[in-house]
């Protein structure tokens, strides 16, 4: 129970304290799969994919894709 409760009430420390090197990018994406609110996350694991692949194009051809938001260059 108490790991239970843990993921419902602790807010998880943001990623980029613990890996600095993460793409700000990607931890936007991270922090929004840990909101505890369901309505603050993304509505589908179809809509997460769908953003992962336009951040993948983005990143391999960064010149004929837009950024499917504020991104980091690599």
């Amino acid at each position: 129970m108490a790991v239970l409760r843990g993921v419902s009430d602790d807010v998880p420390r943001p990623i980029r304290e613990l890996k600095a090197e993460i793409p700000a990018w990607l931890a936007t994406i991270i922090n929004k799969l840990h909101a505890k609110n369901p309505a603050d996350r993304y509505g589908s694991a179809t809509e997460v994919a769908d953003l992962f692949e336009r951040c993948l194009a983005y990143l391999r051809e960064p010149t004929l894709m837009p950024p499917p938001f504020e991104i980091e260059p690599p």
